[in-house]
């Protein structure tokens, strides 16, 4: 009695961290990923990104009449990115010298040590001089630069969407960054007792609070809403009756931890997903995949995520931190009425692209 034709295992995908099973089919995707689009897009991050900060760097240093002693003190300042370049130029001929083929699982240990420099730098306060230069589209007195430049949120979504690592792995890695980001970045930003130039990019401490007033208005209100809307609070006595005592570290912890962290990850998910459900119909095993999300669960998912916006921003405001150092600004520098009353003034959407004075 002969043996039958061989029968595929079937295939097996978790569905939160999406490895395969078996194993071995683990391996070839890593495999078929590292060196496919992913080793593409990381030489032309690590070449575009090492060109803005080289461009980011130099152009102060020559508006400085060519002091030496200034160009010097400003390299002393932004060593964190000095050494990501150099970092960056060695990974690069890493790869170069490992050739597609050969780069496999290696990539996996590089963009972790690429990450780890890059948190550096961010949680160090040198992110704004490396990504100035793809922030100047926008204006420096607007709401979305300067969510994007002081909160480290900017460092955040590029660590996560640039160079996107295994799932299993940004999860850990991401964390790690965010926690590092967050102490080292945004809650010595809040601390400071001026809040200018580093919270707006802007040497008036007025606007300073102005653009934290208004971007808190927006968000705030809008978890309001969310709140309202999906858990129908709206008519509990109290339920949506609270006050934001630490407008500016709410506002860097919430775009830190939703859009830095549950947002970028989600879309880490998302892309991963396709790239692995693509695999198996191209290594002809499309009769075990899975499919790809139907567009009713890619609903369902942004209704949750709509809901964990409200949901994040009322949790925060159980756990931001009370201490004086981080509390309102002085009301000689709040906006009229706070943020209720830069929103009243403004409208609840208008100035996201340019926020202007809101006490004038």
């Amino acid at each position: 009695m002969g043996d039958g034709p061989a029968v595929a295992p079937p295939v097996g995908m978790a569905p939160l961290l999406l490895t395969f099973s078996p194993a071995d089919l683990e391996q070839r995707y890593e495999e078929w990923a590292n060196a496919g689009l992913l080793a593409d897009a990381d030489r032309t991050f690590l070449i575009l990104a090492m060109a803005s900060r080289a461009v980011a760097l130099a152009w102060p240093a020559a508006g400085a009449g060519g002091s030496p002693g200034l160009a010097l003190m400003m390299a002393r300042a932004a060593w964190p990115t000095l050494a990501w370049m150099l970092w960056a130029a060695a990974d690069l001929g890493l790869r170069a010298a490992a050739g597609r083929g050969g780069l496999g699982a290696w990539r996996t240990p590089l963009v972790i040590s690429t990450r780890f420099m890059t948190t550096l730098e961010a949680g160090l306060g040198c992110s704004d001089a490396a990504s100035g230069l793809l922030l100047t589209a926008l204006s420096p007195r607007s709401l979305l630069f300067s969510a994007l430049s002081y909160s480290g949120l900017w460092s955040l979504l590029i660590m996560a969407l640039a160079q996107p690592l295994p799932f299993r792995w940004h999860i850990p890695v991401h964390a790690v960054a965010l926690a590092f980001v967050a102490i080292n970045a945004g809650v010595p930003t809040c601390a400071a007792a001026s809040c200018a130039g580093m919270c707006s990019q802007c040497r008036d401490e007025a606007f300073a609070w102005h653009t934290i007033d208004g971007m808190t208005s927006l968000l705030d209100g809008a978890a309001r809403a969310c709140l309202e809307v999906t858990f129908g609070v709206g008519n509990l006595p109290g339920a949506l009756e609270w006050t934001v005592e630490q407008p500016c570290l709410q506002l860097v912890l919430f775009l830190q931890l939703f859009l830095g962290f549950l947002v970028a990850s989600y879309f880490v998910w998302l892309l991963e997903r396709r790239s692995r459900v693509e695999f198996i119909w191209r290594a002809g095993l499309g009769a075990h995949a899975v499919e790809q999300l139907p567009a009713f669960s890619c609903v369902m998912h942004g209704v949750l995520t709509w809901v964990a916006f409200g949901v994040t921003w009322r949790v925060l405001l159980y756990f931001t931190p009370g201490s004086g150092t981080w509390g309102p600004a002085p009301e000689r520098l709040r906006a009229p009425g706070g943020a209720a009353g830069a929103a009243a003034r403004n409208g609840s959407i208008a100035g996201v692209w340019d926020w202007r004075w809101a006490a004038a």
